[in-house]
């Protein structure tokens, strides 16, 4: 049997007395999805990989792979609030006595400055250049003296995007991040992650600027509104939650160094260093939806 040593909160209305069946939707080296249905996910991960919405941390060696220990694609499993079962493999994952890892948002007020908020954000830029992938979407960062196809694809939407909350234009944004969602080959493609660190500025920055949050989850809302069918089911999975402000341990961190000047460069390194290029799309997310709400402000 196996050990949970920590559960995201908000699977606490999924884990119930009540047994759901699941299917393992994909198996990683320090990750297993496993799918509930169309809209829910149980993430298992190894100590290895930092604290994610939905997701189950195991109580196993760091260096050990999930693979190893049996988890397969299409695995059946059973799940209620006191264990994970998967009876092709003898696996058993006891959820009793884990500890809660609280996903939900974390929204302080900030006494810094503009200047230094602005500074700590242009930090995130420079590390994304010099440690960062720039094979992914963060090759926007760079201006004209990096070209690949994928900044040639979300440029222009991009633009549109910028324009569209600036305005505070709904259906534009909703236009303009069509063309973006699920643009780029993995499990969370490359516009995605990007997509994700907007959405992460635009409500901790656009907290800091003392927007209400109900306007900041409606633009969110239309950023995803035409998510359905239009990437992976797990990029889906991140975007949602996204939407509602929930977002992995490393770009929560992330955010609160932002605006309460604390540790930013510790905070930024963590993020990059996320699997291929998923990291670095996603500061450089930041990076842009900084740029945006610090420049707009206040949106009505």
């Amino acid at each position: 049997m196996l050990l949970a040593k920590s559960v995201a909160s908000d699977l606490i209305g999924t884990l119930t007395s009540k047994t759901v069946d699941g299917i393992v939707h994909s198996v990683f080296d320090h990750a297993c999805n496993i799918q509930l249905d169309r809209n829910r996910v149980v993430t298992l991960v190894s100590p290895k990989l930092p604290n994610y919405p939905s997701a189950i941390k195991l109580d196993i060696a760091e260096d050990q792979k999930l693979c190893s220990i049996g988890f397969k694609t299409g695995m059946k499993s059973v799940i209620n609030k006191d264990e994970i079962k998967m009876p092709e493999a003898c696996l058993s994952i006891k959820l009793t006595g884990a500890k809660v890892w609280d996903s939900s948002p974390l929204f302080l007020r900030s006494e810094i400055s503009e200047e230094i908020l602005n500074k700590n954000i242009e930090k995130i830029r420079d590390l994304t250049l010099k440690c960062g992938e720039i094979e992914g979407a963060a090759s926007i960062l760079d201006g004209n003296r990096v070209d690949n196809n994928y900044k040639n694809f979300i440029i222009n939407p991009v633009k549109r995007l910028a324009k569209g909350i600036s305005d505070f234009d709904y259906k534009e944004i909703a236009e303009a991040s069509k063309r973006l969602i699920g643009l780029g080959p993995g499990l969370t493609p490359a516009a995605d992650d990007f997509l994700l660190g907007i959405l992460a500025s635009l409500y901790y920055i656009g907290y800091y600027f003392d927007n209400h949050l109900e306007n900041l989850k409606k633009i969110a809302g239309f950023i995803i509104y035409d998510l359905p069918g239009r990437t992976t089911f797990i990029s889906e999975i991140m975007l949602r939650n996204g939407m509602k402000a929930r977002f992995s341990e490393p770009i929560r961190d992330l955010m609160l160094a932002v605006i309460h000047n604390t540790s930013v460069q510790d905070k930024c390194i963590n993020l990059l260093n996320i699997g291929g290029t998923s990291g670095s799309d996603c500061a450089a997310g930041i990076v842009f939806g900084g740029v945006l709400m610090a420049r707009v402000k206040i949106l009505k």
